[in-house]
């Protein structure tokens, strides 16, 4: 699922508003919203997601944020570094030149992001992580844009099939993890190169959000050509 705060027309994906006033369980929005969200994934396996919770502002704190990490020396990047897939930094690949990130696995949980923000700042880091903010300095505008879409997107998703009794289960055993990813530019005449092999996520859910700047992502939805 891609996020934005506006329509880009140039995807051709489903764009599903949840933005919508009174979407709330049991109403007809959200009846018909969640229709939607089933089409979508049938056909498409994603769609893009309008939400208010992705205000520009959020968003650019978010890219602000993670700039501060992408800025430090490699040395103290790599203290992050783990043998976990997708957890800590990432990035060096000969394979994969252009591509470098750093993942959080349990994002919402306080202590978890304390330990990694230490490794990166010993002497601590105010911005990037307000130890007075149950959810994080620099990761809270992430928690914030992930919680105002996963809940009602996976709670439509679950109902969908008739398992409504399973849903608060579902919603309060899942374990969120949070990637940033930066990509380096080429030069100008160098030759055109993907930032990431070819994959498909195997989380439940996964909400892309990506910058104004550059329109990067490409996506293969089933059956079709990539866009």
């Amino acid at each position: 699922m891609t996020i934005s705060s506006k329509t880009q027309s140039h995807l051709t994906l489903p764009v599903i508003d949840f933005s919508i006033p009174n979407l709330k369980p049991a109403s007809p929005e959200w009846d018909s919203v969640r229709a939607q969200v089933r089409t979508a994934l049938e056909e498409y396996g994603c769609f893009e997601a309008l939400f208010n919770g992705a205000s520009v502002e959020l968003r650019k704190a978010l890219f602000e944020a993670s700039e501060e990490f992408f800025d430090l020396p490699l040395e103290t990047k790599l203290r992050t570094k783990s043998d976990k897939l997708y957890k800590g930094y990432a990035g060096q690949n000969s394979t994969l030149p252009l591509y470098e990130a750093i993942g959080c696995d349990g994002a919402n949980n306080p202590q978890i992001v304390d330990e990694l923000t230490y490794k990166l700042w010993p002497q601590g880091n105010i911005t990037f992580r307000e130890t007075s903010d149950p959810e994080g300095g620099s990761w809270k505008p992430g928690n914030k844009i992930s919680a105002s879409c996963h809940i009602p997107v996976r709670t439509m998703i679950m109902e969908s099939f008739g398992l409504e009794k399973y849903v608060e289960e579902h919603l309060n055993s899942a374990r969120k993890h949070f990637r940033v990813i930066k990509y380096r530019g080429l030069n100008e005449n160098a030759e055109e190169q993907p930032g990431l092999n070819p994959h498909t996520d195997s989380h439940f859910l996964t909400i892309l959000c990506q910058n104004d700047v550059v329109d990067g992502v490409e996506i293969k939805a089933m059956y079709r050509k990539a866009m």
